[in-house]
């Protein structure tokens, strides 16, 4: 429904809908912010009307004062005052203005606090949380550190590899973390003969991969270990090592082909790693799909 409203009198009257004026509004209705910046507009118009109002009414009470009387019939008081109170009417949608206009001004004056305390403030948390990230961070490599450690004080006693399941499963810290140092424990400085090295402690690899998801830990673990700065040389070697691992059953094309599509964990895809993996990758997905051929 389309009404119009008196700008003098607030009068409101509905138009008629057969109008294709009123179709046209009705079908295109004013935009919500515009129609908010038309009203605030039309009410402080409306309070310059009335401050211009109360100027005039100031100043006709001046000239009436300083008149002289000559017999005219000047117009009574209270037909005065009725006409002072007619313009001093407010509409009913006009009621609160002053409340509106200072929540309006409120939204207008908010900005940031940019005084030298609250700068100062703001640099303290962010050096907070960035202090805070470091030294988890390093917190972390320590207990990596002292769990390889752990590890390479264990195999030093060499313990029958029966009890190595037992022994990883007492450790408290997460399956990954456990293999990992367990890798770097084996493989520590090893560059040329990674391969070599691999095939020699693979007894090792097999004790420690019995449990569900232990395969998928050891691939994580080889492609942080090859990734690793220093480690360039090993890397080289990282497909015979998966394709040496594959012909032992100590993984199988099922985890290689998942852990390939997922990318090693910590490595970029686009790694020297990641290409020396690829070749191999290809291969056991040539032979996957001549196995399927054949059933």
């Amino acid at each position: 429904m389309v009404n119009l409203k008196c700008a003098a009198c607030g009068y409101i009257s509905e138009c008629d809908i057969r109008d294709k004026l009123t179709t046209f509004i009705l079908k295109n209705p004013p935009d919500a912010k515009k129609e908010a910046k038309d009203k605030k507009a039309m009410r402080r118009a409306e309070k310059e009307r009335l401050k211009e109002g109360e100027a005039a009414d100031e100043a006709h009470k001046k000239l009436k004062k300083k008149a002289p009387s000559n017999g005219k019939e000047q117009p009574s008081s209270k037909a005065y005052k009725n006409h002072a109170s007619d313009e001093n009417i407010i509409p009913k949608h006009l009621e609160n203005v002053h409340e509106v206009d200072d929540d309006d001004d409120d939204d207008d004056d908010w900005q940031t606090d940019t005084s030298r305390e609250a700068s100062k403030k703001r640099m303290k948390e962010q050096l907070s949380a960035a202090t805070a990230e470091m030294v988890m961070l390093s917190v972390k490599k320590e207990e990596e550190k002292s769990l390889v450690q752990e590890m390479k004080e264990y195999l030093k006693k060499g313990l029958p590899l029966s009890q190595l399941k037992t022994f990883i499963s007492s450790l408290s810290e997460p399956p990954q973390d456990v293999i990992d140092a367990l890798f770097n424990a084996l493989f520590d400085g090893v560059g040329k003969e990674f391969l070599k090295q691999v095939m020699k402690k693979k007894k090792y690899l097999v004790a420690a991969t019995q449990e569900e998801g232990s395969q998928m830990h050891l691939l994580n673990s080889i492609g942080s270990f090859c990734g690793k700065s220093g480690n360039e040389e090993a890397a080289k070697e990282v497909a015979q090592v998966l394709m040496a691992l594959y012909d032992e059953d100590i993984v199988v094309e099922e985890f290689v082909l998942e852990w390939y599509q997922r990318g090693p964990s910590g490595v970029d895809k686009s790694s020297p790693l990641w290409k020396n993996v690829k070749p191999f990758v290809v291969w056991l997905q040539s032979v996957e799909f001549e196995s399927e051929e054949e059933d």
